[in-house]
């Protein structure tokens, strides 16, 4: 999950009955998403993820940096590979 999968969702399902994009609530949901990676649920959209915050990949490794972690970045095929062969 992104801090664009809101975004994404959004406009995949536009136009199929759904105006998110025209709402304010979640455009201003969708804003704070995309500018802090800080996503609250608006009470309006009790369905949607509670709160999260959406790490970019270089917040993510400076955090790890930061916590002294030992770790090891791959793409998202690596990673496939990694568990279809154990």
């Amino acid at each position: 999950i992104s801090k664009y999968s809101s975004a994404t969702w959004a406009l995949s399902t536009y136009s199929d009955g759904n105006d998110f994009f025209e709402n304010d609530v979640y455009f201003n949901m969708l804003r704070e998403e995309i500018t802090t990676g800080n996503h609250n649920r608006p009470e309006e959209y009790c369905r949607l993820v509670a709160q999260a915050y959406f790490h970019t990949a270089e917040s993510m490794e400076r955090e790890l940096e930061e916590a002294g972690a030992d770790y090891t970045v791959c793409t998202v095929e690596e990673l496939y590979d990694f568990f279809k062969a154990h």
